[in-house]
């Protein structure tokens, strides 16, 4: 579960493995509403695994780096939103969207173990790009925006999370792109994680979607987690042989009951159950919710992340410009 303070009120999610529902304010009113998010998780996918064209890189810009002898443990997150979502208040916004990665983080590890890592928001801002929608390009964009590397070394951020518009839902007939992001260690992508290739984008509108969590997803695929074994296409080389996301059904249940962890896509588990959410969790053999053991030896995605979280978190040096731009 996690909750932040929002419009006078509070906002958060709880995952259950029944559905995901969202606590809330309704407008005018001071009562708490609970709301089952039936339909989360739309017939979607996301697009990490394929190489894509370089383009010149953006001169002119420094990349700050941590200090000798400084040990930078936690993540800095610089959110950055499409022109197109003007109307979004991006600071609160962009706490939630933290808010919801840290809480995966947090729910998928070990009990009596350090958090597998820790996330805090860099900055968040708008950029200038028209278009809508989540393709290959974002990706290209973002490595090679002077724009984009400007913020990020002013926010001295490790990681860089787009957010663009458009719908989630897929016309009839159709998928949606929800999110993409950098995956080390495939298709060109070199091993290990890398500041030149710590991007990711989603679409806003599903980001940190109960039973979605498009954001905490694509995140995970900076720091090298994989989808589930058995979906195509499949990373042949992935940076640990447990770097998998989980599914599983619970044998004997009428009707035929499933789930899934952040990583993992529907399409397998659905072929073989009648219910399959996916839970706010990365898979941890050593975690389980109600009947569901959250992973395996070979699908423990938080062991992956803990592994490289201590690399990531020192692609840059904190400064906290957050504070200077008014954010509180």
């Amino acid at each position: 579960m996690f909750g932040v303070a929002a419009d006078g009120g509070i906002k958060g999610t709880i995952s259950c493995l029944d559905a995901p529902y969202g606590i809330n304010h309704p407008a005018g009113s001071s009562s708490v509403r609970l709301t089952r998010y039936d339909d989360a998780g739309y017939v979607t996918w996301d697009e990490s695994l394929t190489a894509v064209p370089e383009e010149p890189s953006a001169v002119g810009v420094s990349s700050p780096t941590t200090p000798l002898g400084v040990t930078d443990t936690t993540v800095d997150i610089l959110v950055l939103y499409n022109n197109f979502l003007a109307g979004v208040n991006i600071w609160q916004n962009a706490v939630e969207q933290i808010q919801a990665i840290q809480t995966a983080m947090i729910v998928s590890t070990t009990a009596g173990q350090p958090v597998i890592a820790q996330v805090r928001l860099a900055g968040a801002a708008w950029i200038m790009r028209n278009a809508s929608g989540v393709s290959q390009a974002d990706l290209v964009f973002l490595r090679n925006s002077p724009q984009v590397a400007a913020l990020r070394n002013y926010y001295t951020a490790d990681v860089v999370l787009y957010l663009n518009s458009g719908s989630c839902i897929p016309p009839p007939g159709h998928t949606v792109i929800q999110g993409i992001a950098y995956l080390p260690g495939t298709n060109g992508v070199p091993p290990p994680p890398a500041p030149d290739y710590a991007f990711a984008a989603s679409l806003y509108a599903c980001s940190d979607n109960p039973g979605d969590w498009v954001a905490a997803h694509e995140i995970a695929h900076v720091f090298g987690a994989n989808h589930n074994m058995d979906h195509e296409p499949h990373n042949p080389t992935p940076l640990r042989p447990y770097a998998w996301g989980h599914w599983a059904r619970l044998l004997g249940s009428d009707p035929r009951e499933g789930a899934r962890t952040i990583m993992s896509y529907a399409d397998e588990c659905d072929a073989v159950t009648d219910l399959c959410p996916r839970i706010q969790h990365y898979s941890n053999p050593n975690v389980t919710e109600e009947w569901f053991a959250t992973g395996s030896t070979v699908h423990d995605n938080a062991r992956l992340i803990r592994d490289y979280a201590s690399i990531l978190a020192q692609y840059r040096d904190s400064q906290g410009r957050i504070f200077k731009n008014g954010f509180d």
